[in-house]
């Protein structure tokens, strides 16, 4: 977890940390905020694996407005749509939206030299129940049967570790970006809502809990409080998603990067939508851990 937050603060130092105080000086009102979240992850068709998050805050007024004219102008899944309406890119670009993409390497293989990703894995595990035994808090004490529970899950050699590397590392970002939204902002409340996944729905949602543990290491090794900060999750049920317009928002942008071909530029599926995906701020290359 260390090497990944040290590398995620790299990425975050220079213009992307200043472009996160200038959006949220343009939103300096708002206390709420939804993390909006989708992904594009080992489809052999596609040049890019991608993780992408769009912020927007809780505000009912421009809520409405979004999701309104996403319905009309961008009715389907970028994978359903044959093209993108100007309309739809407008949207986009609000400044009450903020886009964060990025590009995933190597790194959810969790390799160290000498060691394997399973034995990693169990590691990295044991390390955060060893560090969380001597707890006293009732959450805590809940974590630490939520990741013996998991330990024993890796440990079986059916376990599907791509799918549990991919849990680990979009907790672990999700939870980067609401500890930037804590320390940034004047903010109380946070929601992670996120798209359709079986990354996020795997072993009873753990994705979420693992985001609850992982703000807390990352406040706890960066010296900051955890504060007031109340952190809310909400995932697709049976009965659908009642933000589903709202995701289409990360959906195209992380459609549009899975396809970034630097070399073939040509051969984008959207053109009209590259410039708006590419400038998201933050499309950055994860880089493997090792």
């Amino acid at each position: 977890m260390n090497l990944v937050i040290k590398h995620l603060k790299e990425l975050f130092a220079d213009r992307i940390k200043d472009d996160l105080r200038r959006y949220l000086a343009l939103n300096e009102n708002a206390i709420c905020y939804l993390v909006l979240s989708d992904y594009v992850l080992h489809d052999a068709n596609k040049a890019n694996d991608v993780v992408t998050y769009t912020l927007i805050p809780c505000n009912e007024e421009e809520l409405r407005f979004i999701k309104e004219s996403i319905e009309t102008h961008a009715k389907k899944d970028i994978k359903k749509s044959r093209s993108i309406k100007p309309e739809f890119i407008e949207i986009l670009q609000r400044n009450s939206l903020f886009h964060i993409s990025f590009l995933l390497g190597d790194v959810r293989l969790f390799k160290r030299s000498g060691m394997d990703s399973r034995e990693q894995m169990l590691k990295s595990i044991q390390h955060s129940i060893d560090a969380l035994s001597t707890s006293t808090r009732a959450d805590e004490k809940e974590w630490v049967k939520i990741l013996e529970c998991f330990k024993n899950e890796i440990a079986k050699k059916s376990s599907n570790l791509r799918l549990i590397a991919d849990i680990s590392i979009v907790s672990l970002l999700t939870a980067y970006i609401m500890f930037l939204l804590a320390v940034e902002g004047n903010i109380r409340e946070v929601a992670w809502l996120s798209d359709r996944d079986k990354m996020t729905e795997a072993y009873s949602q753990v994705a979420f809990s693992f985001c609850q543990m992982n703000y807390h290491g990352i406040c706890v090794i960066n010296n900051e409080p955890t504060r007031n900060l109340q952190r809310m999750y909400y995932y697709p049920t049976e009965k659908g998603i009642f933000y589903q317009e709202l995701v289409r928002i990360p959906d195209y942008l992380a459609g549009t990067l899975a396809d970034w071909n630097k070399s073939s530029p040509a051969q984008y599926a959207f053109q009209g939508l590259i410039p708006t995906a590419a400038k998201a701020r933050t499309v950055r290359q994860l880089a493997p851990v090792s």
